[in-house]
């Protein structure tokens, strides 16, 4: 298994852990967040040898900012609970997140530490950094409505 076969396999640990706190953050929010949101992955990699590939470098966009699909739209709706449709909508959000991140991951292809051994990786430093926010008044202030690590070791092993 490569590291960019590990980074998928951990994303589906990841999806489903952050699908309830994430759920909660939107039911706190208001309204006009969801027209408004940004809904960032960072890749956060640590190898055993101590090399490393931090935030900002290898970041999946997955809200307004996407160049692929607004998944926000999606968390929108599940996170909808007075209308019955969040249970159904969560596996919508999950595809849509998927979807960015092998996009993300083929774009990149090239880069070679996505081809190294699976097992060169620190699976209890890597993580993905995930950050619902807003940016508000053209960045003089940024809500901040979810931002949580989720370490690869823990979304292997809650699969």
């Amino acid at each position: 298994m490569t590291v960019k076969e590990k980074i998928m396999e951990a994303l589906e640990g990841a999806i489903k852990d952050a699908s309830r706190p994430m759920a909660a953050a939107f039911m706190q929010t208001p309204i006009e967040i969801y027209w408004g949101c940004e809904y960032d992955w960072d890749i956060n990699l640590e190898f055993k040898d101590g090399r490393s590939v931090n935030q900002g470098d290898f970041t999946v966009e997955c809200g307004k900012a996407s160049e692929q699909e607004d998944a926000v739209d999606a968390l929108s709706d599940a996170a909808d609970v007075g209308s019955g449709r969040s249970e159904e909508m969560w596996p919508e959000v999950y595809k849509l997140v998927k979807s960015n991140f092998q996009t993300f991951l083929d774009e990149r292809d090239d880069r070679d530490f996505l081809h190294q051994p699976a097992e060169d990786l620190d699976l209890e430093k890597s993580n993905f950094f995930v950050q619902i926010f807003e940016i508000i008044d053209d960045g003089a202030d940024i809500e901040r409505w979810h931002r949580k690590a989720y370490y690869f070791q823990d979304m292997l092993e809650n699969q």
